[in-house]
């Protein structure tokens, strides 16, 4: 975005922090007595309604008489004025940026031409909503092609993974927020803007040289509430208080009036209270006629938490995940909501009972222009582009994870590295006809590394299930130009593992590497809604069942987030959210493995026994401190594995935190990537 050319004006309140750099008013009037759109001139005799709702089907403004407008015989009628007012809107921002490219710049007069475009979009939004914002802007840019390309790509990214990236690309600002170098740390965006509050977490990590690593975990969240809804719901209080104690109407004019008085008073609030409140304004225009408001103490505190108590409550449960997830935590905080102080207070308890430092406040750091903030960290995802060489020889690697293959087991969290930098290694397991393969990636694997870090992880796509017997997978890659494609080979072994009996047809999987989440994924047209992709024997990608889906996120927390299909434009390319250079659709769907970790100090839980199966022997765990106690008992025959000896281990580490790998002939703990634990060698099975 870029700012507007306009000059003070006694329309602009002084208080709405709309009106920053970058930041462009999105009011439209429906009431069909004037322009739709008055861009920056405010009209104070009318009543604005914002213009975010209506990409929705079924928008919900907060304003009674507009949305009993769209459900009534009227619908048809306002929502030509909606469509009308929003097409202005945009034709406002393009003639900015058109007069930029010219050369009417403060940049010498350079010229400019726009070959892709970057958009920020709250969390909650979905495919309908994404949709309608690409075809509106498609609708429009023809008639800017001077300085705008027709049929330029459009990359979506999520608005609190767009202040991320505006945080990292601010190395001076990182770098005081972050610790030592190779120590983890785990940040939460938290950003409360106008109408909702959207957030995401990032693993984060620099190394000797300050050079950052960084990458999204786990979904992206949001809850519906924030200043603007407060101020609705004000506005709301204010309407009914003057019809009821003064009998009256309250005029569109003085409405404003009292509304941004509400705002100047609540930029007064200075501790974790809601205030009372008392507002008034003159109708000048109607002898002097005055309109007084007060709002108790009770009454505003009813405000301020019909509006914002579902992203307080959300903020504070994400808080409460982080500090069960890792021991080296920082929640950042941004959007202009961010800057109520009750909003802080509450945050900052929050942060004090998990011995969690106090929320870092973005918009003191990097000024409190918040639109621009996240429009420039659109754009730097955008341009946050390389290959998928380039991004595996960066440190990302690929392994293969087996799940249900005993009726007790989830997904494995112990993941040999099968495909990195160095090349790729052959993995072998026994499947029991049931037991299930996925593809996962660690993005930003230390060099050398034998497994990979499976907190870090995001999930790429489930392979067909292998029937009974030992399998043995192998990963490459082979790329021709822009044509990358992950190649899986898998080779029957029968019930021995000594030789290859069959091969079954190699999968070819077409990547690419999404600059918005930092990680190669799938290439795909195939929308998985949130339930991760799957890869049939044809080669044919697909969504995943929900079934099978649902109870592998039961047993390992896995987390997902949904994704927008492509739309394509009449000359066939396509785009979507954080799509690369070739505006391809991403299939969105980091994994969020984030297994449950205690911080320093949380009380001990009981201690609980577990079974592992190796064929090595008790004696060889007494290095490892974290063994109690260890029995070898005799194995049973199952269909869950072949017939082998078994460890039975008792550990002081809670819960279930070692494993036996009769692979790598190791004992290790889960949770390796967020905190170190102890390792004992073990007799390799061979």
């Amino acid at each position: 975005m870029l700012r507007p050319n306009r000059q003070a004006s006694r329309s602009t309140p002084a208080h709405d922090e709309h009106y920053q750099k970058g930041a462009f008013n999105s009011a439209i009037y429906l009431d069909g007595i004037g322009k739709v759109y008055t861009g920056e001139a405010l009209d104070a005799g009318r009543d604005p309604v914002p213009s975010k709702p209506f990409f929705s089907q079924s928008p919900e403004t907060g304003i009674d008489m507009v949305d009993v407008s769209l459900k009534s015989l009227e619908a048809h009628s306002t929502w030509k004025l909606v469509h009308r007012g929003m097409e202005e809107i945009v034709e406002t921002v393009f003639t900015q940026i058109e007069r930029f490219c010219d050369g009417r710049n403060d940049l010498q007069g350079r010229l400019f031409y726009i070959d892709e475009i970057g958009l920020s979009y709250p969390a909650h939004w979905r495919l309908e909503e994404r949709t309608r914002y690409e075809k509106l802007l498609r609708k429009i840019m023809p008639e800017f092609s001077t300085s705008i390309k027709p049929e330029a790509p459009i990359s979506f990214h999520v608005e609190s993974l767009a202040s991320a990236h505006m945080l990292f690309w601010s190395r001076p600002l990182i770098v005081d927020i972050i610790p030592p170098p190779h120590t983890s740390m785990l940040l939460v965006f938290l950003d409360f803007g106008g109408y909702t509050m959207n957030g995401c977490m990032f693993d984060v990590q620099k190394s000797d040289n300050d050079k950052l690593s960084y990458h999204r975990v786990g979904e992206t969240f949001s809850a519906f509430g924030g200043t603007q809804r407060w101020e609705q719901q004000v506005s709301s209080f204010c309407r009914y208080y003057v019809s009821t104690f003064q009998k009256s109407e309250l005029p569109p004019r003085q409405r404003a009036n009292l509304l941004e008085q509400f705002h100047r008073e609540i930029k007064k609030f200075e501790t974790g209270e809601i205030e009372p409140m008392r507002l008034n304004s003159e109708d000048t225009r109607n002898n002097m006629k005055k309109y007084c408001v007060e709002l108790g103490k009770p009454q505003a505190e009813r405000c301020f938490w019909d509006a914002l108590k579902q992203p307080i409550l959300l903020a504070e449960k994400k808080i409460a995940e982080a500090a069960s997830l890792s021991s080296q935590v920082k929640i950042v905080l941004s959007g202009g909501s961010g800057k109520n102080s009750v909003i802080q207070a509450r945050l900052k308890l929050k942060c004090k009972s998990h011995k969690i430092p106090e929320p870092y406040c973005l918009y003191e750091n990097l000024g409190r222009e918040d639109s621009w903030n996240i429009s420039k960290g659109a754009a730097i995802a955008t341009a946050n582009f390389m290959s998928v060489q380039q991004a595996i020889a960066r440190g990302a690697a690929y392994g293969f994870q087996r799940g249900g293959y005993a009726p007790t087991h989830g997904w494995e969290e112990e993941v040999e590295v099968s495909l990195d930098s160095l090349g790729s290694r052959p993995w072998k397991k026994w499947c029991n006809g049931k037991a299930r393969i996925k593809i996962i990636c660690d993005p930003f694997l230390q060099e050398k590394e034998q497994h990979l870090r499976f907190a870090a992880c995001c999930d790429i796509i489930e392979l067909p299930q292998p029937s009974r017997g030992y399998w043995q997978f192998t990963l490459d890659i082979v790329a021709k130009g822009d044509d990358v494609r992950l190649i899986v080979a898998r080779d029957y072994m029968g019930h021995n593992g000594q030789k290859v009996y069959r091969q079954a047809p190699t999968l070819e999987l077409p990547l690419y590497y999404d600059p918005s989440y930092c990680c190669c994924l799938i290439k795909t047209d195939a929308d998985d809604e949130g339930f991760g992709l799957l890869v049939t024997e044809s080669g044919e990608i697909m969504p995943c069942p929900r079934e099978p889906t649902t109870e592998s996120s039961n047993s390992s927390a896995t987390v997902t987030t949904r994704k927008r299909k492509r739309e394509t434009s009449q000359d066939g390319q396509k785009s979507g959210v954080g799509c690369e250079a070739s505006g391809v659709q991403p299939r969105q769907k980091p994994s969020g493995h984030l297994p449950e970790l205690k911080p320093p100090g949380h009380p001990a839980e009981p201690r609980r026994a577990r079974m592992y199966r190796s064929q090595s022997s008790a004696s060889v765990l007494a290095s490892a401190h974290v063994v109690e106690e260890a029995i070898t008992v005799a194995g049973s025959k199952s269909d869950d594995e072949p017939d082998e000896p078994v460890l039975l281990v008792r550990s002081d580490i809670v819960p279930d935190t070692l494993h036996a790998s009769s692979r790598s002939g190791r004992l290790v703990l889960d949770n390796l990537f967020w905190g170190k634990g102890s390792i004992a060698d073990s007799e390799d099975d061979g």
